[in-house]
């Protein structure tokens, strides 16, 4: 059975702006740290949001600003895109949850 990816969201403006991309670069950046482990979602403000995007995303979508990063549903930063180590220890910290899961239930 494949682990569960970490899931880094970011929500952004179409044409993303200058901090949208320095948030999208970051992700981008921690997503080749951990090849295999992380998915990253990019929706776009004033485009329809996916039925797959996380709960904490979905509730927050009214009060976020522009950039904004999720992972795993949980609100990381809004409008200034965060250090790459807060990012990186995040999903870190994610990665290590799932596999302690899986070690402790499923035996892999």
């Amino acid at each position: 059975m494949e682990k569960p990816k970490v899931i880094i969201e970011l929500y952004l403006a179409s044409p993303p702006t200058f901090k949208c991309k320095e948030m999208l670069k970051i992700s981008e950046e921690v997503s080749k740290e951990f090849p295999d482990r992380v998915i990253i979602r990019i929706y776009y403000k004033g485009q329809p949001i996916p039925e797959d995007s996380s709960p904490g995303f979905r509730a927050s979508l009214k009060s976020i600003g522009i950039p904004t990063i999720f992972i795993d549903g949980t609100w990381i930063a809004s409008t200034n895109p965060p250090p790459y180590g807060k990012v990186r220890d995040f999903v870190q910290e994610h990665i290590k949850m799932i596999d302690e899961y899986f070690e402790k239930n499923v035996g892999n």
